[in-house]
Order: structure tokens, then sequence, then C-alpha cells
């Protein structure tokens, strides 16, 4: 059954940002929980690690998660969004290695980079084990839930003729003449099977 777009994307959303959060907030427990307080800022702060963090997302999820639209996509699993897609999605390299770096770069100069800086002139300089799980959780869970549509999106596009390819098809097909229209209705008549 074929689902609409709107059930799939909130779908892939609460799922994916459920089990990143699960999963980061479940490290940063793991490694720090010796630790009754952690530092935020510093070489062995988790200021770094929470910054990291919407690149990794960015990256993994375009990796792991591109593919797989496609496939679901093609193989009809869920309705295209009725809306139009932003053009600029459809200026991302095909090659999902390659997009999977520009949304690196573009989480590390966007969110990462503000949110180090962010990080740095907060008047905190130790959090309790559960702050640090809790914000790291609430981080992932947040740019997972911003991130999941666009890489859907650009997934989608990916599908659709490109702008360029539409406008090169008009050049090289020239237009039909009445006369090739004539034979095409007269061919339609024929019958496909002789007895």
């Amino acid at each position: 059954m074929t689902m609409s777009f709107r059930r799939y994307i909130t779908l892939d959303i609460v799922a994916i940002a459920t089990m990143n959060s699960f999963v980061n907030a479940g490290y940063v427990w793991w490694l720090w929980r010796s630790s009754t307080k952690i530092t935020l800022s510093g070489s062995d702060g988790i200021a770094y690690d929470l910054a990291g963090t919407p690149i990794w997302i960015a990256v993994l999820a375009t990796l792991l998660g591109t593919g797989s639209v496609r496939r679901k996509l093609w193989e009809g699993k869920f309705h295209k969004p009725g809306f139009g897609l932003p053009a600029i999605l459809q200026r991302l390299p095909v090659n999902i290695a390659a997009r999977a770096a520009i949304m690196g770069l573009t989480a590390a100069v966007f969110v990462a980079l503000p949110l180090w800086s962010l990080l740095q002139i907060v008047p905190v300089d130790l959090l309790a084990l559960q702050h640090a799980v809790a914000a790291k959780g609430a981080l992932t869970t947040l740019f997972s839930a911003a991130i999941v549509p666009v890489v859907v999106l650009a997934a989608i596009s990916d599908l659709q003729p490109k702008l360029s390819e539409v406008r090169s098809a008009e050049h090289r097909s020239p237009p039909r003449s009445r006369t090739d229209e004539t034979v095409l209705l007269n061919m339609s008549s024929l019958p496909l099977f002789e007895r």
C-alpha cells in the first residue's frame, strides 16, 4: 500500500530522530559514566562533541538515507509531495558521497560553528552527567528532525528530470509535422495480430 508523503516523512522523522537520540545520549552516558560532572569547554569538554553532532548527523543521514528513499519512491512505497521542490536541491550532486560531504560542510558552517561559539561563552563550566546526556539527546533530536526532510526531498528530486535535461530533449526532438500525426493515427487503427 502506498502511503501519503506527509505520513511517510512524519514516520521517517520520528523513527530517525528517536533512534539517533537514544544512540547519541547513550554513548555520552557511556563515555562519561564514571563522572558526576562533565567539563563543558576545553580540550576534554563536551562542547566539541555537542558541536560536532550536527555534522555527523548530516553526513550519516545523507549516506544512509538517500539510497533508501530513492528505492522506496521507485518501488511506490509513498507518493511524491504535492508541492514543488526547491531548485537548490537539484543542484546537489547525485553521487551520495559527494552529497554527504556537502551536507556535512553546510552543517559545519551554519550549525556546528555557531553552536560551538555559543558554548564557549555560556557561563557554565561543569555539567551534571544527566544534563549532558539530556543536552546531547535534545540536540540530536532537533537536528535529526531538521535534516531528514532535506535528505528525503533531495533524494526525491534525483528521480525528477532536471530542467536542463528537459530543455535539451526539447531541442533534440523537433516538433512533429501534421503528416507524422496522420501516419501515427493510421497505424493505430491496424490490428496487432493477424488471424
